[in-house]
């Protein structure tokens, strides 16, 4: 079951080469076979055959693999609902609220099509309007989803997305709660909808942070098992809380999830590199002064192997993505060794601690 212990989730990203996801899987399986580590493939944002294909070659080496229907696209205009939209059913709806069995008849169409034994019903995203239509509609779809005859013997996770805004609002979180209980106990798919840090910084709002891990705390004691898709770092800071699973791409777009925009430009990448010890992200030209410090640990993942990244025109990053899953992956699987919650604290005091390190400039 790939709920029964703690896991991690890797994400494609729709503009990156698919390959980077299938590459990671086989090295984990060729180095750490028992990890537990599943992936996604997103339905939306390909055409249908390219994504049934995706996930095939996922699945060689993947423990689960889930075709992600990502439905908060709904709310975007046709266009730009992505390539999918054109050949799945789902993604050419008009109207999900008012055709609720026809909706969620689709959306587990496309994924039974995808070939999945994991089923996800599909949501709308909470709190992103002042009243709650959004969710009452996403429990429908979760309460259709639960008395379908496609799901049969499939396993079904109940998809929904919430806003910063309701975690860290006590009446807002409660009534949200409130409404999940009601459903069967089945595992909940969940996308936490954050205001993003400024390039790759960790989320770090206290009060939404704190709302997160009372929704994760409350599901898991009414039995509900928590994956938080797309969460990145804030997932794993969620599994000792209730969460069996988190997350993540290479992209810093599939390490955390924010609102839907219409339209947006590109930006020139800067050469960012994940550094396990302080759970943060430098520049890879900055990596010979922080691997100065007293303490530093070379990496030892099969991407870096003790080296530090390459710097300028040369920095790889495909290379240093797969570094930051490849920790990922780690950071969920220690947790199985036991005592989760004291692991996550000590890694994060030891982060903490390096990290003033680098503040104080003795890496300069």
């Amino acid at each position: 079951m790939p709920t029964s212990a703690y896991s991690f989730l890797a994400h494609p990203s729709g503009n990156e080469k698919w390959t980077v996801i299938a590459e990671f899987l086989s090295d984990v399986a060729g180095n750490e076979p028992n990890w537990r580590v599943g992936a996604s493939v997103l339905l939306a944002r390909y055409v249908e055959a390219t994504s049934r294909r995706h996930a095939q070659s996922f699945e060689r080496n993947a423990l689960f693999v889930v075709a992600d229907p990502e439905t908060q696209k709904m709310e975007l205009p046709f266009p730009e609902r992505g390539r999918g939209r054109d050949h799945h059913d789902y993604l050419q709806e008009s109207s999900p609220r008012a055709n609720v069995p026809r909706f969620v008849k689709n959306v587990l169409q496309a994924q039974i099509s995808n070939g999945r034994d994991i089923l996800l019903s599909p949501w709308l995203v909470h709190g992103a309007t002042p009243n709650f239509r959004n969710l009452r509609a996403t429990v429908a779809f979760a309460t259709e989803a639960a008395v379908s005859p496609l799901v049969g013997d499939r396993d079904l996770w109940f998809g929904f997305q919430v806003t910063h805004n309701v975690l860290s609002d006590d009446g807002l979180r409660d009534a949200f709660l409130n409404e999940l209980v009601e459903l069967p106990t089945n595992p909940v798919y969940l996308r936490a909808q954050l205001e993003p840090p400024d390039g790759p910084r960790q989320f770090s709002d206290p009060a939404v942070i704190g709302g997160l891990r009372q929704v994760v705390t409350a599901l898991s004691e009414n039995g509900m098992r928590v994956i938080l898709a797309q969460s990145g770092l804030l997932g794993w800071l969620m599994l000792p809380f209730g969460a069996v699973a988190f997350g993540a791409g290479t992209r810093a777009s599939m390490q955390r999830t924010i609102a839907l925009t219409s339209g947006g430009f590109a930006r020139q990448p800067l050469n960012w590199f994940f550094v396990p010890q302080f759970l943060g992200s430098a520049l890879a030209e900055e990596m010979p002064s922080i691997a100065a410090i007293p303490g530093y640990q070379p990496c030892p993942c099969p991407y870096c192997d003790g080296d530090l990244p390459d710097t300028g025109d040369d920095f790889d990053r495909e290379l240093a993505g797969k570094h930051f899953l490849w920790w990922c992956a780690l950071l969920a699987n220690e947790l199985n060794s036991g005592q989760p919650e004291s692991t996550v604290r000590q890694r994060i005091v030891d982060a903490r601690a390096f990290w003033t390190q680098v503040q104080s400039g003795q890496w300069h």
